[in-house]
């Protein structure tokens, strides 16, 4: 059979599409529960750990709360005063911040140390001792102080901290009484020094005033302001309208520098029947521009006619007529002479372009001038006008502060004769009591400890690799594993090997839990072939495999099985006692060839089951599971027996079961709840496939069961079919719910290794 657990299949692909199998809430439940489960184990197992942890905490607590002196604490409140309503402008500091500031102000060393020394005045027989104090210790403080405010009240809460409740109280009046004779002082020194200061503005300001008022009164003696406005405003207007003049004449006269004088001929002459707004040159130059070169235009178009006809004649004569002809001659003399005609009106045409284009040029130099001369006269008015007004507005400005100053002088002056604190007391330090939170300190004393506790069994569980659970063995280990030994609390403290029996209730789950075990070796092979030389091994002591193999003979027996049990640890072997039979002769002699088989097996009190003891117990056993005594051993046994089971060493203790084991038939591996490691396990089941030994699978022996393992379910029935003791049906069935939560208080007990395993 093949030593790996047969895992189920996982859904089958279909139609080439693998379905995704998501994590439901009974998943995430069965996660948690086991994470529970492992921490009520640690918890069991090192119950001590958190109870150090408790008792360390209270300790700590109880040491804090025996070692620091008594502490009372001492109230008072003050309030923030009326404030006297003289200028609503000049109230403008924000309550939180006037509360903030009172409050550092009796914090302040100075309040603090006027306070310190009326204690000190009032009470002289704590002087020495508090100047001894503050010799060791400069920064020494004998009385605590805090405050805090409420902005919707507007009050101060003083709360004074020390060892006298009298003398807290007393020094909580002292801090309240120091901090309003301080403010007192600081009024006073106030107004005085501000009362001066003030006088000495007023008397500044007057003089500036007069000045602006004279110097207001020798303006309007000296220039017209009214004149200065008007003409302000008129040149204002002209500055307009010249500026719009340049601006006009200027674009005319870059446009006539860019043309020819025969485009601005041909300009005036096409454009001279349009309005003088819409000519190409423009406005009123182009106006008359257009006059002055009317009549010479005229007479040149009229001859430039004139002169075109008499060529066109010439060309139709000249066609009939030769050159030399007497008509040819006097056509070609007219033309040249009308020719010189309209030379001449087309010089006169230039020289009119170009003389008004000079007088253009003319225009725009005065008009620029005229722009120039006008806009500094302007600037002048403006400037006369914005002085007059800087004045009028310096003259109120100082006229707003002197009259603020002078209510300013008139409250300080008030001052001095009234009294109005910006606070006042409204409650006298009460009576101190008692701070000292024994009952809260030693509280929380218990809630650390219990949290340094939690985080010493966090710390172990990251290093603890046993198994907790059957489910992570199942994890962690691929072999299968063929039954599960609960863990009984009755047994928990019994360090012998535990047999079964019927007539002990506490038993009955071992029963159920090994008839389970022998049906799985049974069952679990085809046709019937289930390995008949069983051995027993673990990976260290105190794992319980003597337990384990003692029971499952016992068990197979009680099946109207014959069983042969061999105590096969030859050096540390006491199965033999657990059933009051003598240790010698034994295995150990039958391999040394000492002793027959006849002689060592000895029949016990169950029926079907023989035992061999261990015989002598070795030290150094050497080689002997490689005698061949034992091969004869073997095949002499299987012919008489059902069932041969071995109970042998630990597999890291000694090499002596991995000869064994390949001897054998079937291997069982035991693996204790909250006691094997993950590591040994890993490796001995390396070894033991190294060794090409035939392993059947696993037991997981003493594990922790909860209400979903199957010791639960034997339990549960197990009294209400009337197992126990007792009669009907009724009341059984209570006795069953009264048991049912025995095994949740079970705990987990790592026997010392130098003890036998259980």
């Amino acid at each position: 059979m093949d030593s790996r657990e047969v895992r189920p299949e996982g859904p089958k692909d279909v139609k080439g599409l693998q379905p995704q199998m998501q994590e439901d809430r009974f998943s995430v439940a069965s996660v948690l529960m086991t994470r529970v489960h492992r921490y009520r184990i640690l918890l069991k197992k090192y119950w001590w750990i958190m109870f150090l942890g408790v008792i360390l905490g209270i300790g700590g607590a109880l040491t804090y709360v025996t070692m620091s002196p008594p502490s009372f604490q001492s109230e008072g409140k003050m309030v923030m005063a009326q404030r006297m309503a003289i200028s609503e402008k000049l109230v403008s500091d924000e309550i939180q911040n006037f509360m903030g500031t009172q409050s550092e102000m009796l914090k302040s060393q100075r309040v603090q140390d006027r306070a310190m020394e009326k204690i000190l005045t009032d009470h002289p027989e704590i002087k020495e001792a508090w100047e001894a104090r503050l010799a060791l210790n400069p920064n020494a403080k004998m009385f605590g102080f805090s405050s805090r405010d409420s902005l919707r009240n507007q009050t101060l809460t003083l709360t004074a901290t020390g060892e006298d409740p009298l003398l807290v109280q007393k020094y909580l009046n002292a801090v309240m009484s120091s901090y309003l004779e301080y403010k007192r002082e600081l009024r006073q020194q106030t107004s005085e020094t501000t009362f001066e200061s003030l006088t000495n503005q007023l008397a500044t300001l007057d003089k500036d005033i007069q000045f602006l008022r004279d110097g207001i009164s020798n303006f309007r003696a000296t220039n017209n302001v009214v004149m200065l406005e008007q003409v302000g405003s008129g040149r204002a207007q002209e500055l307009g309208v010249i500026n719009m003049e340049l601006n006009r004449s200027t674009r005319l006269l870059d446009a006539l520098n860019q043309m020819t004088p025969e485009q601005i001929q041909a300009a005036v002459m096409r454009e001279s029947g349009t309005s003088a707004g819409n000519s190409a040159v423009g406005g009123d130059v182009g106006s008359e521009m257009a006059s002055a070169l009317a009549k010479p235009q005229a007479e040149y178009y009229k001859s430039l006619q004139e002169l075109e006809k008499l060529k066109s004649n010439r060309e139709d004569l000249s066609e009939f007529l030769r050159d030399s002809h007497q008509k040819i001659r006097d056509l070609d003399e007219q033309i040249a002479a009308l020719q010189r005609v309209v030379d001449s009106f087309k010089e006169l045409s230039m020289g009119i372009i170009k003389s008004q284009r000079e007088a253009l040029e003319i225009r725009v130099k005065q008009l620029q001038l005229d722009f120039d001369k006008m806009q500094e006269q302007a600037s002048a008015a403006d400037k006369m006008l914005v002085e007059f007004a800087n004045m009028q507005e310096d003259l109120v400005r100082k006229q707003d502060m002197f009259q603020k100053l002078s209510e300013m002088l008139r409250t300080v002056d008030l001052s001095k004769v009234m009294s109005n604190e910006s606070l006042s007391v409204m409650d006298d330090a009460s009576a101190a009591i008692s701070v000292a939170n024994k009952k809260l300190k030693l509280l929380l004393g218990l809630l650390v400890g219990g949290l340094l506790g939690f985080v010493a069994l966090y710390l172990i569980d990251l290093f603890d690799d046993s198994f907790g659970t059957i489910g992570e063995m199942r994890d962690q280990l691929p072999e299968t594993v063929l039954g599960q030994v609960p863990e009984i609390k009755a047994f928990q403290k019994d360090t012998d090997i535990h047999l079964l029996s019927e007539e002990n209730p506490d038993s009955h789950a071992l029963v159920e839990s090994f008839r389970n075990l022998r049906s799985s070796i049974i069952f679990s092979y085809p046709d019937g072939q289930a390995p008949k030389t069983i051995c027993i091994t673990s990976s260290v002591p105190s794992e319980g495999k003597s337990t384990i193999a003692a029971n499952l003979a016992v068990s197979l027996a009680t099946g109207n099985s014959r069983v042969l049990l061999v105590d096969g640890d030859i050096r540390r072997g006491r199965i033999c006692e657990k059933f009051g039979l003598p240790s010698t002769p034994g295995f150990v002699e039958l391999l040394r060839q000492e002793a027959s088989a006849d002689a060592i097996i000895r029949p016990t009190e169950i029926e079907g089951l023989d035992l061999v003891s261990s015989g002598k117990l070795q030290k150094s056993p050497g080689e002997l599971y490689l005698s061949p005594s034992l091969d004869v051993f073997l095949k002499e046994m299987k012919t008489r027996y059902d069932y041969i089971v071995f109970d042998s060493a630990p597999l890291l203790a000694t090499d002596d079961t991995s000869n064994l084991a390949r001897k054998v038939e079937g291997v069982l591996f035991v693996v204790r709840g909250a006691f094997t490691s993950v590591r040994y396990a890993r490796e001995c089941l390396k070894r033991l496939r190294s060794r090409k030994a035939p392993l059947m699978g696993l037991v997981f022996n003493r594990g922790y069961v909860s209400g979903s393992d199957s010791y639960y379910y034997y339990h549960d029935y197990y009294e209400y079919y009337g197992g126990g003791e007792g009669g009907g049906a009724g009341e059984k069935k209570k006795k069953r719910h009264r048991k049912v939560r025995r095994p949740e208080s079970q705990s987990p007990s790592r026997e010392d290794s130098s003890n036998e395993e259980v």
